[in-house]
């Protein structure tokens, strides 16, 4: 597809931990979709997204939430009633073994959960929909610069600039 649309896009493999502007540049619009869940820090991966993706930049996401999980873990199918129950609140599960068959999926959040991380991550404008048989939200999120500098004070650059670790509000992956 590179060579046809004659386009000058790189592929890059790597870690969404290792996403840093200096080395890759910042984004449009960038495509987290299918990860999340799989992440033992989801935090530290939704600042480093926040990071590459230039101001009024978007953000497309999708990944398994808790709100319908004992439709797809037959474990979990005893929970139901308790999972309900506990929709609306900013919580995650966190999956010890295998969870949908898959032993590479550590955090289920609810779907007001990802909506929380993604505004303590700097994001705004967030859509959300949801996939009830799957259990799985999908959606959109906007970064919004002024609010965050507003917010935070001042920017990473500003904070390294300045040497100021305190004001560095990014936390750091090892």
């Amino acid at each position: 597809a590179k060579k046809i649309l004659n386009s000058s896009n790189t592929y890059v493999q790597g870690s969404v931990y290792d996403l840093r502007a200096e080395k890759l540049g910042q984004f449009d619009i960038v495509l987290y979709l299918g990860v999340f869940y799989h992440l033992k820090h989801p935090m530290a991966a939704w600042n480093r997204i926040r990071e590459v993706l230039k101001p009024d930049g978007t953000m497309f996401y999708e990944g398994a939430i808790l709100d319908w999980a004992y439709k797809v873990d037959k474990p979990l199918e005893a929970f139901k009633d308790q999972i309900d129950a506990v929709k609306e609140l900013p919580i995650t599960y966190f999956a010890v073994g295998n969870y949908a068959t898959s032993w590479s999926n550590w955090y289920i959040p609810t779907g007001k959960c990802v909506n929380d991380w993604l505004l303590a991550s700097g994001f705004h404008e967030i859509e959300m929909g949801f996939i009830e048989n799957s259990s799985r939200a999908y959606g959109s999120a906007k970064l919004d610069l002024k609010a965050d500098l507003i917010e935070h004070g001042m920017s990473n650059a500003n904070a390294k600039a300045t040497g100021d670790q305190d004001a560095k509000y990014i936390p750091e992956v090892e």
